[in-house]
């Protein structure tokens, strides 16, 4: 039986405008490194069913600072729900 949990893990912001992140897919059966804009990043995770995590707590400040309302991009990812990292 396969886990379907899927997790995107931020590990960091790159120009303000690229999320780093790790994609977790079935536990660690699968895991990728990849970097894209924040919409990108939020249809991804919502086709896919993904939680996404800090990776860090630079990871969610870095994350944080995106979501302030003189940010050009934080309209698209103020929606965007944020849980810390299992422990």
């Amino acid at each position: 039986m396969t886990n379907d949990i899927a997790i995107a893990r931020v590990t960091g912001v790159r120009r303000s405008r690229y999320i780093e992140f790790d994609y977790i897919h079935g536990g660690t059966d699968l895991m990728v490194e990849l970097i894209m804009p924040v919409e990108a990043l939020k249809t991804f995770c919502a086709e896919r069913r993904c939680e996404i995590c800090a990776g860090s707590p630079e990871a969610r400040e870095a994350l944080m600072r995106l979501d302030r309302p003189s940010h050009p991009e934080s309209s698209s990812f103020a929606s965007i729900p944020i849980r810390e990292p299992s422990k």
